[in-house]
């Protein structure tokens, strides 16, 4: 899918993805689980702002590679 495409303008900055992910570590949490890790490319500030508001933190970071062919 070409993520050129998707009109997001709608549904961003309304703490939409705030919520939900509040509401899945809620669920997690109510089902036991005590730990909720994600990864998140250092490129991506919005979505890194976003997870630490929430409480997470880095505990290091992964490095990506790819060849073109």
């Amino acid at each position: 899918m070409d993520k050129a495409n998707w009109d997001r303008s709608g549904v961003q900055k309304k703490g939409l993805a705030h919520a939900v992910i509040l509401e899945a570590l809620w669920r997690l949490k109510n089902r036991g689980i005590d730990d909720a890790v994600l990864g998140v490319a250092d490129s991506n500030e919005v979505a890194r702002k976003l997870y630490e508001s929430i409480g997470y933190r880095a505990i290091y970071k992964m490095h990506d590679y790819v060849k073109v062919l």
